[in-house]
């Protein structure tokens, strides 16, 4: 397991290697927030040598892959990690992603969305809107995702304090900084929302067996074919 030293840890020293081994200083500053949020919670992490990845909240279990993009994937696991209690149980959180996810589905229909995606040489059926769980976690995770976000205007007026780390953040990740505050500023604080009130997972969730390591190379035979085909 050299090529990915993370297989077999918990969610929280996953999120820890992700702050070492980012070269990217707005992802460190992610992946520090997200090993805050997992710390004490345990789940396992496994590595694969696809490209993709998977969360299991059930299972307490995450599969990333050993190569390639491997940190981008991880921050987007883990991401899932840290939210998917709170979307999904906090009425509150939910409706604020879902509301952000159909403003930019509405403004990818208008005539200035329509002129950007020429611009970029792509149309945009992603992977981010087809969900708040994905939309949170393509938030943080994903440098396309968050440059979209970037060309929509907020619905809240002007800049705030909270900005000064999103601005850090999106400073970092290369995405121009405009004056006024846009839909990614909204997404990601309500995404880092969803990190800090992580609604406590049911008992077991994210419950592991001491030896770790030995049951990361023994994982559920289905969840590594389904991993191997990503």
């Amino acid at each position: 397991d050299e090529a990915a030293p993370f297989h077999g840890m918990t969610f929280p020293d996953a999120a820890r290697w992700g702050i070492q081994n980012s070269t990217n200083p707005g992802q460190q500053a992610l992946f520090q927030k997200l090993a805050d949020a997992l710390d004490g919670k345990g789940g396992i992490v496994y590595a694969h040598k696809g490209k993709g990845g998977i969360f299991n909240g059930s299972l307490g279990s995450i599969v990333a892959p050993s190569g390639g993009s491997r940190v981008s994937v991880l921050l987007h696991e883990l991401t899932h990690a840290a939210t998917v209690q709170s979307i999904r149980q906090d009425a509150g959180i939910k409706t604020r992603i879902e509301s952000l996810r159909q403003r930019v589905l509405d403004w990818l229909d208008s005539d200035e969305g329509a002129a950007y995606q020429q611009a970029q040489g792509q149309r945009f059926a992603d992977y981010g809107l087809t969900s708040a769980e994905e939309f949170a976690a393509e938030t943080l995770s994903r440098r396309e995702f968050q440059r979209l976000l970037a060309q929509i205007p907020s619905d809240k007026p002007g800049k705030s304090v909270w900005q000064r780390f999103v601005d850090m953040v999106a400073d970092f990740l290369g995405i121009k900084d405009g004056a006024e505050r846009t839909a990614l500023e909204d997404a990601m604080e309500v995404t880092l929302e969803a990190v800090e009130k992580q609604v406590a997972p049911a008992k077991g969730e994210f419950a592991f067996p001491p030896n770790q390591r030995q049951y990361a190379d023994d994982f559920d035979p289905a969840l590594r074919a389904a991993a191997e085909r990503l």
